[in-house]
């Protein structure tokens, strides 16, 4: 009541001129007689509408006088319209009826000028999430609720690092040297959604803004999956967009929620041993790594029963049982005026490693208002506050994981200890001695933020024919991240200490604009013109800085001595652009529409004008055409194709040559100099990427099944290339030139299946998939492959393959030639360099390896299949998820450093009893290639499961509630794979636009949560 009276003296002003008409009533299931929560209740041809609560109900405030007519539309069910006749003041009061539906077409989406557009008005499919369809206890972030839930995209966890990241990518990559992420887009504001938002390394995960998202305040979330439907979002949305909706206030009495989360976080992991065999090199003394290889070269002689191993990772029980908390509540409710949301939440995460945790407060305060019958007004704010502790690891010799899985053999603890501990007692088998308790838990790696974004959007319907909207928003970001070493913590590179101190503010401004027209061109045919400008400024600045010998005791940069370094760096770039679309609409089953969008950027070349990009779409609802025939097999269908071309502008100033500022000394003094930073392309223009795709929609069975279909074809071309600039140029080694052409052509399905409801059981199926052939067209002329990837040389960009492909030389043959049990590189080609010198005199060499370099897969994968069954018995309702990945190459490099010629703890060549594919695949190391451990990595997965349980009224009106759930959700529990590593979906380069390797990296955890929400 409070809040409410707050609202109505705040919006007093303009309300006192509000009409008092309103439209209320309630929306039930025809089977079930149950109510329907979340249905959209719309005042047809106005922007005015309402959502029903638990309870089915809704109202709409303020409602326009005169005959209306009201449509219903629900996820799941058949739309419906009804008419009605509003007074001047009072209330009219319609109840629904809806029938259960596979496809909706009548389903709303916003779109980039922030209009409503039913499905059926557009040639394009848009993925739509519904917060409703999710558990939230599955889910410990925002990557989790888009992960496996929408035909197309693709979410990779990379690993299991509490805070950590993912990567996202909507229908492939586009871009070879610019990012590949989507544009996230909240409540109408573009946010920033840097999936490596850190300054300081720990060798290879990284936190993400995209997971600042509270799931628990989403109330729905549409992927625009290409620029045949994000063209009118311009420059910066050629990878697709993804559109937040947060929760909104709904009129009528408070309303609370609240919400207990409780959980265990366990390792999974199956960590191998360290392997070592003890032998007698020529010269009689002892040698600790008589491996296969040195055997099969007769350069040592292996002991009797001397093959020895140990587990550092078990030796120290690294990992504990980590734990998760999450505490949450939230009112909702107004007037027919204002109606608001306000929540907040706390959530606190320990992962397995006693370093590794994360703590997070997000509150979320929205209001909507009509003062008007002709005006809506929302105001919309989030904020977060975080704070990370993350732990080394991946690419890392500090790392928990690395220093284990490349470590020793020996546990230099106690009587087993062997020659080569020398003076360690400590190391339990870790690398450089490095024991978890005193180096790896030693380094502090912390990061705190601050993210707030706000919005205003403003509807104002003037005439009846004539809508206006405003959106205008704020994303702050302000982050800290900082590192402290102590002195003696890490007795290599930092044996004095360190401190590391960097402060980064990262704006982004967003303004939009827009009108739409609409006019009765004849009683069949409706016209609708819009026209828009929109305004972003996205602004950078940090500061760094650094010191080494830190004084013991201290943990700041006043406790440094030597080696300080400070540096600082910003960025301020500009984007206007223009919307013009008109939309013809025939019987209301025929939907033309054409665009365009003029964009200027200032990375852009100073000499380009406005870039254009244009879109067209048709709809065609074929289903409720006379001549359509209407049978229990198929009652609905439609056919749809859109064309559109969105852009990816240059990074911020490599359209310009600039100067750097340095310190240069003269005769023994510092003065000030300046260097060539970039050489600059003034014509760099935008990577274009245009696509076509068309495709249909169809009810099935009685409205039962529900499948959706697209085939797409994308084209990027003018892609930049870094190409190589002469030496006596004196600037960078390369400037990005527009040459290249990527192309990604595919098709996605989905299915809805409503195999059975009643008023006591209810089963559903949901399947969707996608198929994905991404491929480099043209780097460009006199352009070679672009070589990079762990080791520098494991993957590349080249024509006629994707992009990333991972390339090197495979195993054409092995075979034990001369009876040993052992496979020899003896007498065998040597590719690159090696340290081991070859013999003669011995066996035909056993391995016979390509000649030259192969295609040897796809990192990124091709084919995607998820599965979502679920079945409600009475009171309880069971859900899980399925995701398939396939036609997956993963790069176990993991297995190929412990194979190699420094390391060689891998039991494939120490023991000669191991397979002799395994041990051929080692001994390739030692002839120059790491091709061998390039592995098929599909997956299936058991992602996420729940049990949900809804109490009997009773039990909530125990605790004064009006609804009690308990849900008792799992994730990551189960992965079947021929993979042999950790785990099929890792990536010790989380946040890399294509580097992609299994490298010395903690495989995704396991949680399960128990979530009580109470309502009242």
């Amino acid at each position: 009541r409070s809040l409410s009276l707050l609202l109505g003296l705040v919006l007093l002003p303009v309300a006192a001129e509000a009409q008092s008409a309103a439209i209320s009533g309630r929306v039930i299931d025809r089977a079930t007689q149950q109510p329907l929560a979340e249905a959209q209740v719309l005042v047809v041809g106005t922007q005015r509408g309402a959502r029903t609560g638990a309870d089915g109900v809704y109202r709409i405030g303020n409602a326009p006088a005169g005959a209306q007519q009201l449509r219903v539309i629900r996820i799941g069910y058949q739309s419906q319209v009804r008419a009605v006749n509003v007074g001047i003041s009072g209330t009219a009061s319609v109840d629904f009826t809806l029938d259960p539906s596979a496809t909706t077409l009548d389903e709303v989406v916003v779109t980039a000028t922030g209009e409503t557009q039913r499905r059926r008005e557009s040639g394009v499919t848009t993925a739509r999430i519904d917060a409703s369809d999710v558990v939230i206890a599955n889910v410990q972030n925002f990557s989790d609720v888009l992960s496996s839930r929408a035909a197309g995209v693709t979410v990779q966890q990379a690993g299991g690092t509490t805070g950590g990241t993912s990567r996202i990518r909507i229908r492939g990559s586009n871009s070879i040297n610019l990012s590949n992420d989507p544009l996230l887009v909240i409540d109408g504001v573009r946010a920033n959604n840097n999936p490596n938002s850190t300054s300081i390394g720990v060798g290879g995960q990284a936190p993400s803004r995209f997971n600042d998202i509270n799931p628990d305040d989403i109330e729905s979330i549409e992927v625009i999956k290409g620029p045949a439907a994000s063209a009118l979002y311009g420059t910066a949305a050629a990878n697709g967009v993804i559109q937040v909706t947060t929760k909104r206030g709904r009129a009528g009495k408070a309303r609370w929620s609240t919400s207990l989360e409780y959980g265990n976080i366990r390792e999974i992991g199956v960590y191998p041993d360290n392997y070592a065999q003890i032998g007698t090199l020529n010269n009689g003394s002892r040698f600790n790594r008589c491996n296969l290889d040195f055997q099969a070269r007769r350069l040592c002689t292996p002991k009797p029963d001397s093959l020895v191993s140990t587990n550092p990772i078990r030796n120290t029980g690294l990992f504990r049982e980590g734990w998760r908390a999450s505490y949450g509540a939230n009112v909702s409710g107004g007037s027919d005026v204002a109606q608001y949301y306000i929540g907040g939440d706390f959530e606190r995460e320990e992962g397995v490693y006693l370093i590794n945790h994360l703590r997070k407060t997000n509150i979320r305060a929205n209001i909507n208002s009509q003062p008007r019958s002709n005006v809506t007004v929302a105001f919309n704010s989030g904020y977060t506050s975080s704070r990370l502790r993350l732990p080394q690891n991946d690419n890392n010799s500090f790392g928990a994981i690395s220093g284990a899985l490349i470590g020793k053999a020996f546990d230099c603890f106690g009587p087993t200890r062997d020659v080569s501990c020398g003076s360690d007692t400590t190391g339990r088998g870790y690398l450089n001695a490095n024991h978890p308790a005193q180096r790896f838990f030693a380094i502090d790696t912390r990061q705190a933020v601050e993210h707030f974004i706000g919005s205003a959007n403003v509807t104002w319907q003037p005439m009846s024919w004539l809508n206006l909207i405003g959106v205008g928003g704020y994303d702050m970001i302000d982050r800290h991240d900082s590192e402290t070493i102590p002195q003696n913590a890490i007795l290599i590179f930092v044996a004095d200490g360190s401190r590391e101190s960097n402060r980064a503010q990262i704006r982004t401004y967003t303004g939009n604009g827009s009108a739409i027209g609409t006019f009765q061109l004849h009683p069949s045919l409706r016209s609708v013109t819009t026209a828009g400008g929109q305004w972003n400024r996205e602004k950078f600045e940090r500061t760094d800085a650094y010191g080494e010998t830190l004084l013991p005791g201290t943990g700041s940069l006043n406790g440094v001595s030597t080696q300080f370094d400070v540096d600082e760096s910003s960025s301020d770039v500009v984007t206007v652009g223009g919307i013009l679309q008109q939309r013809l609409e025939w019987r209301d089953k025929v939907f033309l529409s054409a665009a365009v969008r003029a964009d200027k950027n200032s990375n852009f070349g100073v000499t380009l004008p406005f870039v254009r990009y244009p879109s067209a779409s048709l709809s065609w609802v074929i289903g409720e055409e006379g001549f359509f025939p209407q049978t229990d097999f198929i009652r609905g269908f439609r056919l749809r194709a859109a064309y559109g071309e969105s852009g990816q502008r240059p990074d911020f100033r490599q359209a310009d040559r600039f100067f750097n500022p340095v310190a240069v000394s003269v005769q023994g003094e510092d003065v000030s100099g300046v260097t060539i930073g970039g050489a600059g392309n003034a014509e760099l223009r935008p990577e274009r990427t245009r696509e076509f795709e068309f495709g249909f929609e169809a009810d099935l069975l009685s409205d039962r099944v529900g499948v959706e279909f697209t085939r797409y074809s994308k084209q990027t071309r003018d892609a930049l290339i870094g190409r190589r600039l002469a030496p006596s140029v004196g600037a960078t080694t390369t400037q990005l030139v527009n040459l290249g052409q990527v192309d990604n052509k595919g098709y996605e399905y989905l299915i809805n299946l409503n195999a059975f409801s009643s008023d006591r059981f209810k089963a559903e199926l949901t399947i969707n998939g996608s198929v994905n052939d991404n491929k480099v067209v043209d780097l460009g002329k006199d352009i070679t492959p672009i070589i990079f990837g762990l080791g520098g040389d494991s993957q590349r960009h080249q024509n006629g393959f994707p992009l990333g492909a991972y390339f090197g030389r495979r195993i054409e043959s092995f075979a034990d030639k001369n009876g040993d049990g052992m496979i020899s590189r003896v007498n065998c080609p040597t590719y690159g360099t090696t340290s081991n010198p070859q013999i003669a005199g011995g066996p035909e060499c056993e391995i016979v390896l390509s000649d030259s370099l192969e295609f040897l897969g796809n990192p990124l994968g091709r084919t995607q299949l998820s599965l979502a069954p679920a079945i409600t018995i009475s009171w309880l309702r069971v859900q899980a998820l399925f995701d398939h990945r396939g036609g997956v190459t993963l790069n176990n490099s993991t297995e190929f450093f412990r194979c190699g010629s420094i390391f060689t703890v891998s039991r494939s060549i120490n023991d000669k009893t191991q397979p002799l594919d395994q041990q051929a695949r080692c001994v390739a190391v030692f002839m120059g290639t790491g091709g061998t451990f390039m592995e098929d990595a599909s997956f299936t997965k058991l992602r996420e499961l729940s049990f949900t349980f809804t109490a009997p009224d009773r039990f909530a009106r125990a605790l004064r509630g009006t609804g009690l759930t308990v849900t008792v959700a799992g994730r990551n529990l189960k992965t079947w794979t021929d993979y042999t590593g950790l785990d099929p979906e890792l990536n010790n380069s989380a946040a890399a636009n294509f580097n992609t390797a299994d490298f010395l990296t903690q495989p995704p955890i396991r949680y399960w949560v128990t979530r009580v929400n109470l309502t009242f």
